[in-house]
């Protein structure tokens, strides 16, 4: 009696592929729960005081905030809840992890659409993989390993949203959009500034029926943090030139670009090249559908 070998199902492979490239940037990049060169590891210490009251009781820094509670973010409503029951280095890893993953599967999914093949979504998890810790311009390329920070939750949100607005799926897309929303509201907001020429490419086939339904389909999971956007305006912040050179130390990369090296202005012009040799690519009828729909 003879017996024929099954083939393995084209999901399992798929599967198997991504969970292998999720291992091998795992590998490549270490971890780590706070930027080893950011001042973002400074917000530990709210979040540890908050999930036990008896520290950092005479830090006037986290005393402070946490007084303002001044984090639009979900994570920081979560986490001191969560440090009560887990300890920081364990969370931080196991939600690493699992970022990563949504992460690099959010990336495939994005290949995939733009090329077609499964090979695509792989090699441009594969690509992010290489460049996860580079700095471009003055920050990490991505702030996925933030324990505290909620962008590496956006992130993959985001990454799926975008895709699904090439793939003219906007009511899901801008579902998807409010969930990110109370991760990182800041990285949801560029979003909406890539949607915009999008729309205005597209505004015959997006009727105002669709814009209003993808309001509601935003709005709704987004509604705890645009509550607490709005509650914000009702604060009194008071800061005095300690602060603004506390800002100028700690935040110069952002606030003062004259300060920057060439050597990141080069790693950008490398990113446009490589974006402008893809446009360059493409067959002459096929360069003016994408420049549209981008």
């Amino acid at each position: 009696m003879y017996y024929t070998k099954r083939p393995v199902p084209h999901t399992v492979t798929t599967i198997l592929i991504l969970l292998a490239i999720t291992f091998h940037s795992f590998l490549m990049n270490g971890f780590f729960h706070a930027s080893r060169f950011l001042n973002v590891a400074t917000y530990t210490t709210p979040l540890v005081a908050q999930s036990d009251p008896s520290l950092f009781q005479k830090s006037l820094y986290v005393q402070s905030l946490n007084e303002k509670g001044a984090r639009l973010s979900l994570m920081h409503d979560l986490v001191p809840s969560l440090l009560r029951h887990i300890d920081l280095e364990t969370f931080a890893l196991i939600q690493w992890l699992l970022c990563l993953l949504l992460t690099v599967c959010a990336l495939f999914y994005l290949g995939k659409t733009f090329i077609g093949t499964d090979w695509a979504g792989y090699a441009t998890a594969l690509l992010f993989s290489t460049k996860l810790n580079e700095w471009t311009l003055g920050s990490p390329a991505i702030y996925i390993n933030f324990f505290h920070h909620g962008l590496q939750w956006a992130i993959a949100l985001n990454i799926l949203s975008l895709t699904l607005i090439f793939r003219k799926r906007l009511p899901r897309a801008f579902l998807l959009m409010g969930i990110a929303w109370n991760f990182h509201p800041m990285s949801v907001m560029f979003l909406f500034f890539l949607f915009f020429p999008y729309w205005v490419f597209h505004r015959k086939e997006i009727r105002l029926k669709t814009l209003l339904l993808c309001s509601v389909l935003f709005a709704l999971p987004a509604l705890p943090m645009l509550i607490k956007s709005f509650t914000y305006l009702t604060m009194t912040w008071d800061y005095g030139p300690e602060w603004i050179t506390a800002v100028k130390w700690t935040a110069w990369y952002t606030l003062f670009p004259s300060t920057w090296s060439l050597d990141w202005f080069f790693r950008a012009g490398l990113y446009l090249w490589l974006f402008v040799m893809g446009i360059a690519a493409l067959p002459a009828s096929d360069k003016k559908e994408l420049v549209s729909s981008l």
